[in-house]
């Protein structure tokens, strides 16, 4: 599988639990059907590994670019070898790790505060995680990681997603969710 003209026919992992939107959200917008049929796709529901594709399961698999994506390097495929598609590069976003809230909450001064001061500190935390990535693999060591190395890796790739963000929600961002 090279480019979406190539799903039809073949078994697509998935990932459950609130991240098969997207998926079915491209899927629609591409026109095949997940029902398994000679004119669509076939859904596997995927668990949280890179096990369907390196078994042969699936054809393509969800992955995240900082972990299960240097997953199967790890398991021995080449960069080159290996074809992403990303939703947001192709006009596919769906907004997530987000803090949302309702309107009417907003009005509440207190509540507003206390979600300015929570969006500040997380920020913070995340440019201080970026700017010391040794010491932010090193936390995850010492709370349960067992990878130094991957999480270094994922530490580097989770600096190039939150690059420049400021915990505003982008509107051209939201204009173009699925």
């Amino acid at each position: 599988v090279k480019t979406e003209a190539d799903f039809k026919g073949h078994t697509l992992g998935v990932w459950f639990f609130g991240n098969e939107y997207p998926f079915y959200a491209w899927m629609n917008k591409l026109g095949l059907k997940t029902d398994g049929g000679p004119d669509g796709v076939t859904v596997l529901k995927q668990s949280f590994d890179v096990q369907p594709l390196i078994q042969k399961q699936a054809d393509c698999i969800s992955v995240m670019t900082y972990n299960e994506y240097w997953q199967l390097i790890d398991a021995g495929y080449k960069p080159e070898e290996l074809t992403v598609f990303n939703y947001s590069a192709m006009g596919n976003d769906l907004l997530e790790d987000g803090l949302y809230a309702l309107e009417d909450k907003l009005k509440d001064p207190a509540f507003e505060d206390k979600m300015v001061r929570f969006v500040r500190a997380s920020m913070k935390g995340w440019k201080y995680a970026v700017d010391n990535s040794e010491e932010a693999a090193g936390i995850v060591m010492d709370n349960g990681g067992q990878d130094e190395n991957h999480q270094k890796r994922m530490m580097g790739e989770v600096a190039k997603l939150i690059d420049n963000a400021d915990g505003k929600l982008d509107p051209a961002t939201y204009e173009r969710t699925a």
